[in-house]
């Protein structure tokens, strides 16, 4: 009923506009719609800096506001335009020709007014409709239902009636945005709806090197941001938390997340495998494996007693609690150490690969770990002081 409620509102409000203002001014405003409509899309981008310019950084707020801000521009310009010209016409017919032709071009000019006047409520009930087609689609990924907010909820229910009347088949072929914004918002609702997929997402090759800068740190350590997210709380209250908005607000860190390869990301995040990265075999997070390695080492000692493998082992337990190792898209790599007393002790260094499974690691600092580690599919074999560790995949 929102649609066609809003129909009828359109028809009789434009029914009074054109048969008090007449049929220049409706004929000048029906240029105006069209032209609104064609230029709106296509020159909003210009307006992008002159939100920058007056601190609204949202690129959601400035891709929502800039194509109405000019078709209401064009529109408001080409109703000054119809005003100008009704009066000059009015003028000519008042002063200039007898009154009988006056009164057959009042008669004249409402009648028409009123014939214009309804093609513009059909041209603003299409435009409206395909703000809703265009604004609804990622409304409803992000829908939280009673949770939501009034004209949230409302702005969804009529992206349902497009849906059902068929209506979104005729606005479909006039559609400006392009399908990695559809590939965009599938991807986040997809995030949104399920949060068990985070934490497989920030382990995406080229998502890593994005989750280590500061504003991704600032809310992973947000408890209340991160507890809204894990709720699916609804999307207004989340983006209206500090350590989000940092986030969104920055053009560099926005940039770069749209630079993602979305196919591969959602299948990543439907599979947990990559095609794009397939061939980087070292990249990820890898688990130190303790039974593995000492199993590994023990092969190399079939003659071990039991005192010995003790021994071995109480090597390894005393000095580690648990290990972990993170090799990024950008060659950064993160060595990450627990022992007994809870100190963590991290090392970061770079890797490049040596050819085939070896790859070559620059360790930062005195560390005791080796410059050269094997990667296969299944484990990462390196040492530590000697030591042999294997890690697996996380």
């Amino acid at each position: 009923m929102i649609i066609w409620t809003l129909a009828l509102v359109l028809i009789a409000l434009l029914a009074i506009f054109g048969w008090t203002f007449g049929a220049i001014r409706m004929a000048v405003a029906t240029l105006g719609l069209l032209v609104g409509a064609l230029v709106a899309w296509p020159t909003a981008a210009w307006l992008y800096p002159l939100f920058e310019l007056g601190g609204v950084r949202n690129p959601l707020a400035a891709w929502m506001i800039s194509p109405l801000l000019t078709f209401v521009a064009v529109v408001f310009i080409f109703n000054v335009i119809g005003l100008g010209l009704s009066h000059k016409v009015d003028a000519f017919f008042k002063y200039k020709v007898p009154e009988i032709k006056l009164a057959l071009f009042e008669r004249m000019n409402t009648r028409l007014g009123l014939c214009l006047a309804l093609v513009n409520a059909a041209i603003y009930f299409l435009l409206i409709c395909m703000l809703v087609y265009l604004y609804s689609y990622p409304a409803h990924q992000f829908s939280s239902g009673s949770k939501d907010t009034f004209f949230y909820r409302l702005l969804v229910d009529a992206g349902k009636e497009l849906e059902t009347s068929k209506l979104n088949r005729v606005l479909a072929p006039f559609d400006p945005l392009s399908k990695k914004f559809y590939l965009i918002t599938d991807t986040l609702g997809l995030l949104y709806r399920n949060p068990a997929l985070y934490a497989r997402a920030e382990r995406y090759p080229a998502l890593t090197p994005l989750v280590r800068q500061p504003q991704f740190q600032t809310l992973l350590r947000d408890a209340e941001a991160v507890d809204l997210f894990k709720k699916m709380a609804p999307i207004q209250t989340i983006m209206n938390q500090p350590s989000v908005n940092a986030i969104i607000t920055n053009s560099a860190l926005v940039g770069a997340l749209f630079k993602l390869d979305l196919k591969d990301f959602t299948n990543y995040l439907h599979t947990g495998k990559t095609d794009k990265f397939a061939d980087e075999r070292i990249l990820g997070q890898w688990t130190f494996e303790l039974r593995t390695t000492l199993n590994q080492v023990r092969r190399g000692k079939p003659n071990m007693n039991n005192v010995e493998r003790f021994r071995l082992e109480k090597s390894y337990t005393t000095n580690i609690t648990s290990a972990a190792l993170e090799a990024q898209l950008d060659n950064y790599i993160v060595f990450t150490l627990v022992p007994p007393n809870n100190q963590t002790q991290t090392v970061t260094g770079t890797w490049k690969s040596a050819g085939g499974t070896r790859y070559e690691v620059n360790w930062n600092g005195g560390s005791g770990l080796e410059k050269e580690m094997e990667v296969e599919a299944d484990r990462i074999t390196l040492k530590r002081d000697n030591k042999l560790m294997i890690f697996g995949p996380q």
